[in-house]
């Protein structure tokens, strides 16, 4: 999950809720005619289509995950004895 936040001027920010009320009744108009999504999904959906011009979900991302020393060693110890150990 990641978070979108925007410092501006108080008369923009007034003129951002109006999009975030759009989304409210886009959202509001989903659930009406069925949509089993939540009202927050169904709002982060639709900012999505909007501020990237595509519908649906964000695109796959792949994300590597490498193990430090600490993390290596764990996964050492938790294989047994020896695991690990210079040959």
């Amino acid at each position: 999950m990641a978070r979108l936040t925007a410092t501006m001027p108080v008369a923009q920010a007034v003129a951002a809720y109006a999009a975030y009320a759009a989304l409210r009744r886009h959202a509001d108009a989903r659930r009406s005619s069925g949509d089993p999504r939540g009202i927050g999904q169904l709002m982060s959906d639709e900012r999505f289509a909007r501020l990237t011009g595509a519908s649906g979900s964000a695109p796959a991302v792949d994300v590597e995950v490498g193990l430090g020393g600490v993390g290596a060693l764990a996964a050492a110890r938790r294989q047994g004895p020896g695991a690990g150990a210079p040959t």
